[in-house]
């Protein structure tokens, strides 16, 4: 697969989206748990096989949501570092090197970067980096619009009484 590259701006876009598959993953995780706790015990031991078969249908059923729902991550270039956290990483490119954007669940934005040897415990705040440098051909566009729109503002003309 074709790794993907996000600049900062297209990252935070699709925050929502990533936080409700997360939410999802972690509803499972606790349905798995649940369902892994429970002690079947009957006076019928066919009563006691068909329980445990359901309870295995549904076992089986929410680990394949789970493995679905981070297969959607994965397919998006997203980096799962570490489930229980929600800790994930999206590839960048700053200054010609690949970096990584990294969010944790709870955050309320992308604040933190790293580099792709440091890991997780090289998490920088995200203004250590220059806005402009990010690999971002369509921002880079926007700004030179930006700059030529301000050059076609005219100047306010001084009026001599």
């Amino acid at each position: 697969m074709k790794r993907k590259y996000f600049t900062l701006a297209q990252a935070r876009i699709m925050l929502p989206e990533v936080r409700k598959h997360l939410q999802r993953v972690n509803r499972l995780r606790h349905h798995l748990l649940l369902l892994d706790s429970v002690d079947i015990s009957h006076d019928d031991p066919e009563q006691d096989d068909r329980i445990q078969r359901a309870l295995e249908k549904e076992f089986h059923g929410a680990s394949f949501k789970v493995y679905n729902e981070l297969e959607k991550l994965d397919q998006k270039g997203l980096i799962l570092r570490d489930l229980e956290e929600g800790l994930l990483d999206f590839r960048s490119v700053f200054q010609g090197r690949e970096i990584y954007l990294c969010w944790r669940i709870g955050e309320p934005t992308i604040n933190f970067w790293h580099e792709a040897d440091d890991g997780v415990q090289g998490r920088k705040h995200i203004h250590a980096l220059q806005k402009d440098k990010f690999h971002d051909k369509h921002a880079h566009q926007e700004h030179k619009d930006e700059k030529k729109e301000k050059k076609r503002i005219p100047r306010r003309l001084s009026v001599k009484k």
